[in-house]
């Protein structure tokens, strides 16, 4: 069993429960855990994402991420270039639908109210969705955007805390890139070297409190 990435969500009467995914290649499957007061895991049930996984490590972060009410969780299928709606809540999970990525090998997602995000690792771009309330997702005209260069090997995208910005890391490329959300639509990316080697993991969602672009001197 592959480990992709894992998301808390609190549930009723003070229980945790644990989300993450299988990653298999003969179909992916989020693998749901309840953590019991010592700490300790125990698989409660594995749900079909209908999707496939890659069937190896991705080296990511934020594989799953839950809309801001902890009422959706969204997962990624990497080898079938598709993200899984669930609802969640009671102590049970309900797949709703299936989406179109938008590129290739998607391994990253972050939700800011009803706007999901996603980095696509094998096309090297980032993508954007509106959620509605049924789970479903709608691509967003003109929000794909490109890392800084081909097989940079994008390893997280997050949202800064407003939601004005998204964040992505290259691990090959070591860069860090930004992207400004204008009407909820990301546009091109800002890019800085990590000084330091393979920038790997970003705070979690709404964590990165801001950021002050540099601006380029008028020719």
């Amino acid at each position: 069993m592959a480990i992709m990435g894992v998301q808390p969500a609190s549930a009723e009467n003070g229980a945790l429960t644990v989300y993450t995914e299988s990653n298999a290649a003969a179909g992916n499957q989020l693998l749901v855990f309840a953590q019991g007061e010592d700490g300790s895991l125990a698989l409660k049930f594995a749900i079909p994402t209908h999707g496939v996984g890659s069937g190896g490590g991705l080296s990511n972060e934020g594989a799953l991420a839950i809309s801001p009410d902890g009422s959706l969780l969204f997962a990624v299928n990497p080898g079938s270039n598709t993200i899984s709606s669930f609802r969640i809540g009671g102590g049970t999970v309900e797949f709703l639908a299936t989406a179109r990525s938008g590129g290739l090998t998607p391994v990253s997602l972050t939700v800011h109210d009803d706007l999901l995000y996603v980095l696509n690792q094998g096309s090297d771009d980032i993508t954007g969705f509106r959620v509605h309330d049924n789970g479903h997702l709608e691509a967003l005209a003109g929000s794909t955007q490109p890392l800084s260069g081909a097989a940079v090997g994008g390893a997280q995208v997050s949202f800064s805390s407003g939601g004005d910005f998204l964040v992505a890391t290259e691990k090959l490329g070591n860069q860090i890139g930004v992207f400004a959300l204008v009407g909820d639509i990301a546009q091109p990316g800002q890019f800085r070297q990590s000084f330091g080697p393979v920038p790997f993991g970003l705070p979690s969602t709404g964590a990165i409190v801001s950021w002050s672009p540099k601006r380029e001197a008028a020719p």
